[in-house]
């Protein structure tokens, strides 16, 4: 049995630019008061920059309440091992989604969006900006009960910015190129670049490519930056970012 902490590892749900996601089995449930299974996401490096990460998640999301947004419960430390409980969300991401069964219909990418565009909503009248909003980020199941009929939860909190009511840039690049605005690459942004990711993965999720693709990482940049987005996705596949 491999554990961490309080926790059995039970699978593993993910791995991320920065960390590890794996499905937990909670052990000590009376002490510790986390549900019985969650997700447990452990930072690939034990370093201090990591830890400053995760910790600023954990600040972001604990001024979070939202159905749209996955609940972060708790930082725990296994030894040197700093890790995060979070709420399980038992949902493929859209971005495997996509990779199993090509485009959303129409009616679907929108319900999906309409309710992440909800949960953003939330997060920046709360002063917070994501800025790594993309189909990898967004978990959604479809639910005959919902309103829409789909159940969506925005992920990874892990780059956001707690803004001040007189600053509503965030003054570092950071993200994924292909969903970034352009605003971006300059080194200030608002939480407008929110919207542009959104829309970014609106585009993909309803023709499983992207509104800017280039054969390297700088060209990519250059089209986002100069060019306008290219809206025929049947003359767009194959090319930079690949999935």
């Amino acid at each position: 049995m491999k554990k961490l902490g309080d926790f059995e590892i039970v699978g593993n749900l993910g791995r991320g630019g920065f960390k590890t996601v794996y499905r937990g089995r909670n052990l000590a449930s009376g002490k510790n008061a986390y549900p019985p299974e969650v997700a447990l996401c452990v930072p690939h490096t034990q370093d201090e920059e990591a830890h400053h990460l995760l910790r600023n998640e954990h600040r972001t999301l604990a001024a979070l309440d939202h159905p749209g947004i996955a609940r972060m419960l708790g930082l725990e430390r296994d030894e040197e091992t700093l890790f995060a409980v979070m709420e399980l969300v038992e949902v493929e991401t859209v971005s495997e989604r996509l990779k199993r069964g090509g485009p959303l219909p129409l009616a679907d990418a929108v319900a999906v969006a309409r309710q992440v565009a909800a949960a953003l909503d939330y997060a920046h009248e709360a002063l917070v900006f994501h800025r790594d909003v993309k189909p990898a980020n967004i978990k959604a199941a479809a639910a005959p009960q919902a309103p829409d009929g789909w159940r969506v939860k925005l992920l990874d909190f892990g780059l956001a910015r707690l803004l001040t009511h007189s600053q509503y840039v965030a003054t570092t690049r950071v993200g994924s190129v292909a969903y970034m605005a352009p605003e971006q690459f300059e080194g200030a942004a608002g939480m407008n670049a929110d919207a542009w990711a959104l829309g970014v993965s609106f585009f993909q999720m309803a023709t499983n490519t992207l509104p800017f693709l280039a054969n390297d990482e700088s060209a990519l940049v250059r089209k986002i930056l100069y060019e306008p987005p290219d809206l025929d996705p049947l003359e767009s596949g194959g090319r930079w970012p690949r999935s």
